[in-house]
């Protein structure tokens, strides 16, 4: 057990001071330097370094307010930023905003207040810096910051899309000399869209779900349809009406029905009286009382997505039987039955181009702001420029910014196109509808201007894919790209191309138009890097498999040197291997999800390429009927962009603790791509615990600040779409953007105050809490609604409303066995009253910095403290640990999980008395908390003094956790520690929020003031013999490097300029507290025995 220290206090009582940080007292102080003490005058300032706007190194598309930051430099000890100048000119060089010499200490979002700057404009910005001797640093080198455009700013450029549907698409083919129906809505016959009366006979299979019959069709949006269904027994019966299905014709009739048997179905359909039977048993006769009914029409199948059925020995007959009016036996192929569809597909992806004339003359700048629902890729003459993601609500969508000027050639044709690709709404994706955005600004030294732009002028036609369905039930849809297709579609991305056969394109309407109405400027990037996999892997059967090494979200990629047209090769991504060796289709190896990428080959030399991404580590190729080799198999491995400097680093005399920290880095860092993602395999969705755990974990180890953020707004945006009014208000998505609507998860919206308050903490960034503020106040009265005045479960929050089933009034841990026997019939919840006091906490803070006025301020902390009293008063046993919560008529639950406890001391609540008891106990039990709130586990160790108990929770081998993980051969943080049924994920990165815990309470680097002004450097008391690392802050790089010889201690500290460290050096009495500033400082340590 270790001597207290000010980290402890990291949850709690640190964040009631960093608001002001000469307010955190410094004691026991030995040979402090003071950084604003009186000493000789040293050299001037270098010149400042890092130059950002708004957190990026050079942005395209900055709103008209952007934010200046920069680091300061100066090689004196001790120094401190005490006035700045900001100079910004155009590109023209005139100055349009000269800040004079302003005194201030701030360095970050500095806003600028100049003339308006122009949109779609490059500027130019440099910035000068005062020490504390008043003496001047030279300018800095001048960087770069261009302004995005606003809604009005895009000219005449239009929405445009394809005609919806597919001339060639057909769900039907011949398997095994019966007619298949996949997933693709609806198959008519060619003829009999005149028959009125007829007897329908058929033999039926449902393979998949459900098998589907469609009659009286005079098209494929009207008619009836009978449903086979093996789901739920029955045949089911309804009315197509203008697409959709009324319900008052949606009638179920029990029946037994299993898939893989056959049935003999017979459909007499008579006026609007429709007989049933099924083996010869009349099962159902009903009479359609409604108008909407059709009269006439032909028969075929229906299928929705994931349904697969057999049909065969079909026959349509007068109702005498006299005539034959159809007959089908699937010997001759399909010619009966109608190709193409008019109806928007489900997974639909389109090209489009148009060509210009770019007039002769000096180019000196080219921007391509490009805008979809939901991805696109830009090419300009066959070379791709850009490709961008708007997964956002119509409305709340984005569009980037790409710097194309070497794509374009001054007095040559330019061909501009570009691939879109809609995949209907899912996890973390908005359906929103199809659409393409795009202009391109080309400008001359001449101050001449050619802007392309969307229009109706473009050509389109749909792209070479084949509907295959779903992936999972999350959304995602089977890529198969056809080769055949794209040979004989031909060098479309070309100047010379031929498109005259392809369509106009159908203009939605310039922008802004519904349901396009509004764009903002994209700040996160993704980075895309090609890898080779280590080594090929042959199965028994000689399929050769790829293997990566480690879990990477990847487009798979293979080089083919034969190819056979018309080859199917389906290409398949997992996480394991199966006992053959091919890749595992297995639930836990797959997340539950078809991870085949099938390619249909053309012929000859050819490089497949995946559109979308999985994460995987075996990548097989079966099939190909030629050598597949590591220099044929490539996956461009994709993730957000961080900043180049940002990385933090860790090392230790710890191996195994070294490992871990390697695998948290990896899994934080491979977590976002488009979005925050909880997997970027099963769901792809920005789930809110999991985005809070990543976020909180990435701005620590690669100072990431943007994708935060963005996230941030978004569910901010959540709570204003949904969540506003009533007992909902306060509360926000558990998805978002999403597609399947309204829905939350209590203690999800628990840990966004908490969330917000790190950001703030990490970056200084005053204005975002501003901007949130209203929306933290609700999240606020929202705990405050459910915390009863009188009952047995008064003052405290009870059954906090919101989600359903397994996560109604909170999830506590996920999946169900990480909550580890926690008692899920409290009322009154342990942990979800513990957040709460979080949540009231961190408002508190937030109003304080925010000026808001004391009695507000004041009512927060008042109810905190009441809520963290009674907890202490009802939820504690005789020993002092916490019991899971507060049953109904106000008993203690007989359950204690260590979720109850974790929680009370690591959000302060426990007393401070009872600490190092509950850290052993803790300790004590090991891991009994999943990925997802592990990282408070630690927390509550560091802060009860259990430091080396902390060290072994991360580096025990023979329990659940990240080393154990490891030990079984994970590469990537997993959904829970032990997989299984739908808790399947391997590659779940909420397990590595507690890569801050490795930098805070192992190397001993922490952020004690907002925007980091302050930071606390310690020598943990872990066990461990020696550790270096460093981190980057808002102010500049941290580092530290530490070593324990027997009882002495060497420590060495780097600080940058504008930033006051406590170093905390153990001594025989405990720790000696020095406060330094900038510089390297040495110091020289006793470890208490």
């Amino acid at each position: 057990m270790s001597t207290p220290s000010l980290r402890r206090f990291r949850r709690t009582a640190i964040a009631l001071a960093t608001t002001v940080a000469v307010a955190v007292p410094v004691v026991g102080v030995v040979g402090v330097v003071s950084p604003t003490a009186t000493a000789a005058r040293g050299t001037a300032p270098s010149a400042p370094a890092r130059l950002t706007v708004d957190d990026q190194a050079r942005p395209m598309n900055t709103d008209e307010t952007p934010r200046f930051g920069w680091l300061p430099q100066d090689r004196d000890r001790n120094e401190v930023q005490t006035a700045y100048k900001v100079q910004v000119r155009d590109a023209a060089g005139r100055v349009v905003w000269d800040s004079d010499r302003v005194a201030s200490s701030q360095q970050s979002y500095v806003e600028y207040d100049g003339a308006p700057l122009a949109p779609g404009s490059v500027y130019t910005w440099r910035v000068r810096t005062w020490d504390k001797d008043r003496l001047v640093s030279p300018w800095s080198a001048y960087a770069t910051f261009e302004t995005g455009l606003g809604d009005d700013d895009w000219g005449d450029a239009a929405w445009i899309r394809r005609p919806p549907g597919n001339p060639d698409f057909s769900a039907l083919s011949v398997v095994d000399g019966r007619g298949r129906v996949t997933g693709g809505n609806v198959t008519l016959a060619k003829t009999g869209q005149d028959w009125t009366d007829y007897v329908l006979t058929l033999d039926v299979t449902p393979v998949t779900r459900a098998a589907a019959v469609v009659f009286r069709a005079p098209d494929s949006s009207n008619g009836y349809m009978w449903q086979l269904h093996a789901g739920d027994n029955a045949l089911k019966t309804h009315r197509m009406v203008a697409g959709a299905f009324p319900t008052d014709a949606r009638r179920t009739v029990p029946f037994v029905i299993d898939t893989g048997v056959t049935y003999e179905l017979g459909i007499r359909v008579e006026g609007q009286t429709f007989r049933t039977t099924i083996d010869g048993q009349v099962v159902d006769t009903w009479t359609d009382p409604s108008a909407t009914g059709s009269r006439a029409g032909t028969i075929g199948f229906r299928q929705a997505s994931g349904e697969v059925a057999d049909y065969d020995d079909i026959r349509v007959t007068s109702l005498d039987g006299s005539t034959v009016l159809f007959e089908e036996d699937f010997a001759g192929g399909t010619d009966q039955w109608v190709r193409g569809t008019t109806t928007r597909e489900a997974d639909e992806y389109t090209l489009a181009r148009t060509v210009v004339d770019v007039p002769d003359g000096d180019i000196v700048r080219a921007r391509s702001y490009l805008a979809a629902s939901h991805t696109a890729e830009l090419y300009l003459d066959g070379e791709r420029a850009d490709r961008m993601t708007n997964y956002g609500y119509p409305g709340e969508g984005y569009y980037q910014a790409t710097d194309v000027t070497d794509l374009v050639t001054a007095g040559e044709p330019l061909a501009v196109a570009a691939m879109l690709h809609w995949f209907s709404g899912g996890q973390g994706r908005a359906a929103g509808e199809p659409g393409l955005l795009a202009r391109v600004v080309v400008e001359y030294a001449d101050g001449r201007a050619l802007t392309i732009v969307s229009d109706g002028s473009w050509k389109v036609r749909r792209g070479p894919y084949v509907l295959v369905g779903t992936r999972n039930g999350e959304g995602l849809y089977v890529e198969h790209l056809d080769g055949t297709a794209v040979q004989q579609i031909g060098a479309w991305r070309q100047e010379e191309y031929d498109d005259a056969g392809w369509s106009d394109a159908v203009v939605v309407g310039q922008h802004p138009v519904a349901p396009f109405t509004h764009l903002e400027g994209q700040e996160t990037r993704l980075v895309e890097q090609v890898v080779h996999p280590e080594r090929i892997l042959v199965a028994d059967d000689g399929t050769p498999v790829a293997d990566f090494g480690a879990v990477i979200p990847a487009r798979p990629g293979v080089h083919f040197d034969a190819g056979q047209a018309g080859r199917v090769v389906t290409i398949r991504a997992s996480y394991g291997l199966a006992d053959d060796g091919r890749a595992s289709t297995a639930t836990v190896d797959t997340q539950g999800t078809n991870m085949s990428f099938p390619y249909t080959q053309s012929a000859g030399e050819q490089d497949y390429q995946a559109c979308g991404h999985l994460g995987f580590r075996y990548l097989e190729i079966p099939g190909a009927a030629e050598e597949i080799t590591v220099d044929d198999v490539t996956a461009t491995v994709v993730h957000s962009a961080y900043p180049e400097d940002g990385a933090a680093t860790f090392e230790s005399s710890d191996e195994t603790l070294d490992a871990v920290w390697d695998l948290m880095d990896r899994s934080l860092r491979y977590s976002v791509q488009e979005t925050f993602v909880d997997t970027p395999t099963r769901e792809q969705g920005q789930f809110l615990h999991d985005t809070v755990n990543i976020s909180y974990g990435l701005m620590a180890t690669e100072h990431d600040r943007v994708a935060t953020r963005q996230a941030i707004r978004e569910f901010v945006l959540s709570q204003e779409r949904y969540w506003r009014t009533g007992n909902d208000a306060g509360r926000y998505n558990a998805v978002y953007p999403n597609g399947d609507g309204k829905r939350d998860i209590p203690d999800f919206t628990e840990v966004v105050p908490d969330w917000i308050w790190r950001y703030y903490l990490e970056t200084g960034d005053r204005a975002l809490l501003a901007d949130v503020y209203d929306n933290l106040a609700a999240t606020a009265d929202y705990v405050r609604r459910h915390i009863p005045s009188s009952g047995p479960t008064r003052g405290l929050v009870t059954q906090l409303t919101g989600g359903s089933g397994a996560y109604q009034y909170g999830i506590v841990d996920w999946p169900m066995h990480g909550r580890f026997g926690y008692d899920m019939t409290a009322t009154a919840r342990t942990t979800v009253n513990a957040l709460g006091v979080d949540v009231l906490r961190k408002v508190a803070l937030v109003a304080e910095v925010l000026g808001r006025p004391a009695a507000e301020v004041q009512s927060y902390d008042a109810d905190a403290d009441a809520l963290a009293d009674r907890m202490n008063a009802t939820l504690r046993r005789p020993d002092g640990t916490y019991v899971d919560g507060l049953l109904a008529d106000g008993s203690q639950s007989p359950h204690a999980g260590q979720h109850a406890t974790s929680y009370a001391v690591a959000f302060g609540i426990a007393p401070e008395a009872d600490l190092p008891a509950l850290g052993e106990y803790l300790a004590g039990m090991g891991m009994k908390q999943g990925p997802m709130t592990a990282h408070f586990l630690l927390d509550a160790l560091e802060r009860s003094g259990a430091d080396d108990g902390l060290l072994d929770l991360l580096t025990d081998e023979d329990d659940y956790g990240w080393a154990g993980w490891l030990a079984d051969g994970g590469t990537f943080t997993p959904e829970a520690w032990e997989l299984s049924g739908s808790a399947n994920s391997a590659s779940h990165g909420w397990g590595s929020q507690a890569a801050v815990d490795v930098l805070d309470s192992a190397l001993g680097i922490d952020v004690t003031a907002p925007g980091a002004a302050e930071v606390t450097i310690s020598v943990p008391d872990t066990g461990l013999t020696h550790a270096s690392g460093s981190r980057m802050t808002q102010r500049g790089r941290v580092s530290s490097e530490w070593s324990v010889d027997g009882n002495d201690v060497t420590l060495t500290v780097e600080v940058p300029v504008n930033v006051s460290a406590i170093v905390e050096v153990p001594s025989e009495d405990g720790v000696t507290r020095h406060r330094v500033g900038s510089g390297t400082w040495s110091f020289q340590g006793v470890m208490a025995p």
